[in-house]
């Protein structure tokens, strides 16, 4: 299973770094097309009208790979550092990777079939700690959230002893604004 999980991670990094080089190349290819077709604005000035349809393509394009190159290498870190979160994220993008053939196909089936096992060591009896929880209450007050369940020994927030949850200074929780009402 320790093999399995190394492979998995460096194909993951391997797979997401070529993503990140082919997107950029894909950047490379619309910006000079854009271009040329620019320079062929001056003798036909209706041509100017596929700069932005050929921009709007290729902008969908270059952000669909990013978005699915940058989690696989998220995920093939993670999965060499152990993180509980990475095989969630592997057996995601091992489902998402199936329809691209042959080198998706190959690697999500992989990863499916490596992800999915039963997981042994580090992983077997994890429990969150604190520094795993350390970016939730970040994220979760982006959306103006808390955690009620906290006991507030998540580093680097202060806690609010009325509630019990972490909180920032002048803004009220969630659970604070419901018990209130």
């Amino acid at each position: 299973m320790e093999l399995h999980v190394k492979v998995l991670a460096v194909l993951c990094i391997v797979y997401g770094a070529f993503g990140l080089v082919m997107s950029l190349l894909m950047l490379v290819v619309f910006c000079g097309v854009t271009g040329l077709i620019g320079i062929a604005a001056v003798e036909e000035p209706e041509a100017l009208l596929a700069v932005p349809i050929i921009g709007a393509i290729g902008t969908f394009i270059i952000g669909f790979m990013l978005a699915l190159s940058v989690p696989r290498i998220v995920a093939g870190f993670g999965l060499l550092g152990r993180r509980p979160w990475s095989r969630i994220l592997a057996i995601v993008l091992s489902v998402l990777g199936l329809v691209n053939v042959p080198f998706g196909t190959a690697l999500g089936a992989y990863g499916l079939w490596g992800s999915c096992r039963r997981p042994r060591g580090r992983w077997e009896n994890h429990r969150p700690t604190p520094d795993t929880l350390r970016g939730v209450p970040l994220v979760l007050r982006s959306f103006g959230w808390s955690l009620a369940a906290t006991d507030g020994k998540v580093p680097g927030f202060p806690v609010d002893a009325d509630r019990g949850c972490p909180s920032l200074p002048g803004r009220r929780s969630s659970v604070g604004r419901a018990a209130d009402s």
